[in-house]
C-alpha cells in the first residue's frame, strides 16, 4: 500500500512539473497579430495583417527564413483566408537573428476564399514555422521540421 502511495505521488509530480515546463516554454516566443487592414485591390478584398515575434528569452534566436518564400513559413488556421506569397527570380535560404527581448514585424497579406460561402467561424490565427538553426546548411531537410508557434486569435470581420 505505501509502495502505491509513493508511485503514485511521484507520478503526480512529474505530470505537474512537465506541464508547468510546457507552459514555460510556450512563452519563449511569442508571435502575435498587432495591427491589421483592409484593402481593395483592382476589386479583390484583403487584409494586411502586421506580426510580431518576440524574443521573450535571455538567449540569441536564429531562425530560417526565405529571402522571397518567407511567406511559406506562416499558415492561417481558417480555411476561408490564404496568405499570399511573392513571385521572385532568387529566392534562397537566410537566418533572422533577434536578441534577447527583440522583436521582428512582418507584414502578412491575407485573401479570402470566395468558394466557401458558410463560415463555422469568423475567428484566426496566424502560425509561424519557427525552424531555430544557426546556418542554411541541409536547409530542405530543417524545412521539413515543424514547430509552430501560434498567434492570439482576433476576427476581421
Amino acid at each position: 500500500m505505501m509502495f502505491r502511495l509513493i508511485i503514485s505521488s511521484l507520478l503526480i509530480v512529474l505530470i505537474v512539473d512537465n506541464s508547468n515546463a510546457q507552459a514555460k516554454n510556450n512563452y519563449n516566443y511569442i508571435l502575435s497579430i498587432e495591427k491589421f487592414k483592409k484593402e481593395n485591390v483592382r476589386g479583390t478584398s484583403s487584409w494586411l495583417i502586421e506580426c510580431t515575434l518576440f524574443n521573450n528569452t535571455e538567449d540569441t534566436l536564429s531562425y530560417l527564413s526565405w529571402s522571397c518564400s518567407w511567406t511559406r513559413l506562416f499558415n492561417v488556421d481558417n480555411k476561408e483566408l490564404k496568405i499570399e506569397g511573392f513571385d521572385c527570380e532568387e529566392n534562397f535560404p537566410t537566418l533572422n537573428v533577434l536578441v534577447p527581448g527583440e522583436k521582428r514585424q512582418q507584414v502578412i497579406r491575407l485573401l479570402y476564399n470566395r468558394r466557401i460561402v458558410n463560415s463555422k467561424s469568423k475567428m484566426f490565427k496566424i502560425g509561424l514555422n519557427l525552424i531555430k538553426t544557426t546556418s542554411t546548411h541541409n536547409f530542405i531537410e530543417k524545412q521539413k521540421m515543424h514547430n509552430i508557434i501560434w498567434s492570439n486569435r482576433i476576427s476581421l470581420w
